[in-house]
């Protein structure tokens, strides 16, 4: 079993070395495999290694700053015997903000489990940093429950304070940040600089389903900053996901149903979906995702490393918080 993913965020640029750990047997020689794409997965051998102990680390010295998955195979076992799980790295890129802009916005989330979520290990030194979080790049969390931000800012004093260079703070506290991005939490990132900027996300292939809380209010919207939390796209309609089945709020309009808002980074706006619900008169289109601005059904997909809002509209008969669980089906087979 693989056991941890580790990449040295501390510094920027960020190390290209991968590490992966996984549970070995002394005297066993294992084959790490890996694959660009996570679903489907064309596996090849990129290296060997002898264990001497029960615990094994495999250094991915290639350079790995594209998308590429891990796993993990005995030497010589016929049919070959697969660790239970995998491990991978995704890069999502932040656009630099032009013109007048105080910063780009983008709208992310980490669809792998990092064994260490906190937004100092998982995140590190991939932005870039300043004396005050007037310069420095920002990443902020939507809290639900208390309907407001938690923001963090990445402190960088250019070698002045070494010990707290790439380091993560929160503003409102002050102190450092305890901010976690576990997947399927979505986030801002906010990039004040004038170029594009490539952060790595590492972890655990997701093997279970995740399920996360969605609160409805007797008279208001509430807002969730979620994200696909597996590592693979899929299309938001009725039947690939998981929302209506496990209790979106549909209706006749906008106005009155919940909604799926993605945002665009290259469009600087946000792609609006609404569920379509007529109680029966319309079974063909119950349960069915629309485009608010053409009118059609969406042809949106919640895509890996990007986040979204969830908009549940206000319903006294729903009352809770939360009220529902979102618990997205996983999309892929069993993971070895």
């Amino acid at each position: 079993m693989i056991t941890n993913i580790f990449r040295d965020k501390s510094t920027n640029p960020i190390s290209g070395d991968v590490e992966v750990t996984f549970t070995s047997v002394a005297g066993v020689t294992y084959d790490i495999y890996t694959s660009g794409l996570f679903d489907p997965a064309t596996w090849s051998i990129q290296g060997s290694i002898l264990a001497t102990g029960p615990s094994t680390t495999y250094v991915d010295t290639s350079g790995v700053f594209m998308e590429r998955y891990y796993r993990i195979g005995i030497q010589g076992s016929s049919p070959t015997i697969y660790s239970d799980n995998q491990a991978g790295n995704l890069p999502v890129t932040v656009l630099g903000r032009s013109g007048g802009e105080a910063a780009q916005l983008a709208l992310l989330g980490i669809p792998l489990a990092s064994t260490d979520p906190l937004l100092q290990s998982s995140i590190g030194f991939q932005m870039t940093g300043g004396w005050s979080s007037d310069t420095a790049d920002e990443i902020w969390i939507w809290n639900t429950a208390s309907d407001g931000y938690q923001r963090n800012w990445l402190f960088d004093s250019g070698g002045y304070y070494p010990a707290y260079d790439g380091v993560w703070f929160d503003l409102g506290t002050g102190g450092f940040s305890d901010t976690t991005l576990p997947p399927g939490q979505g986030f801002w990132t906010r990039n004040k600089q004038s170029v594009s900027q490539t952060m790595q996300l590492d972890g655990i292939v997701p093997e279970n389903e995740i399920a996360l809380g969605i609160h409805v209010n007797a008279s208001m919207i509430r807002l969730h900053m979620l994200a696909q939390p597996y590592p693979k796209n899929v299309p938001l309609d009725e039947t690939s996901t998981g929302f209506i089945h496990d209790g979106a709020k549909g209706d006749w309009t906008s106005d009155a149903s919940d909604e799926i808002w993605i945002w665009g980074q290259e469009l600087d706006g946000y792609q609006r979906n609404w569920l379509f619900d007529s109680g029966g008169y319309y079974p063909a289109y119950d349960g069915v995702w629309f485009d608010l601005s053409t009118g059609s059904p969406t042809a949106a997909n919640l895509e890996k490393g990007r986040g979204f809002w969830y908009r549940s509209k206000p319903d006294a008969s729903r009352v809770g918080s939360p009220s529902w669980w979102w618990s997205e089906p996983i999309p892929y087979g069993e993971v070895n």
